[in-house]
């Protein structure tokens, strides 16, 4: 199962007159349209992309980070977020006679930006 996002959001920057420039702290949520392409559970594992699927949903996502500016040029963001995201209707076959309909969770990442 590989899921793709498309994230929307709003980010507010925390403590902008308390916290020096180069650290800022934030908070930030929005709305996440996702593809999640599924293969058949009961096919082989490379033989199973060929009979590959989608369904499309729409979810909602909440978090709080912290990015740092190392330079002029660069930062470094850490972020922490919790999407939720759950597909309407019929869920996606995860085990035998098991269904999937809840695909969120909390996620950390971070990326450096140049």
């Amino acid at each position: 199962m590989f899921m793709i996002p498309l994230n929307i959001g709003l980010q507010y920057r925390l403590f902008r007159d308390e916290v020096t420039d180069d650290l800022r702290p934030l908070v930030n949520f929005g709305i996440s349209p996702t593809a999640i392409i599924y293969t058949p559970y009961h096919e082989a594992f490379l033989k199973s992309f060929s009979h590959a699927r989608a369904k499309y949903t729409v979810g909602a996502f909440a978090g709080v980070g912290l990015d740092y500016l190392t330079s002029k040029k660069s930062s470094l963001s850490l972020n922490v977020r919790y999407y939720y995201t759950k597909l309407f209707g019929k869920g996606i076959e995860s085990l035998e006679n098991k269904e999937k309909t809840f695909f969120g969770g909390c996620i950390l990442f971070s990326a450096t930006i140049l």
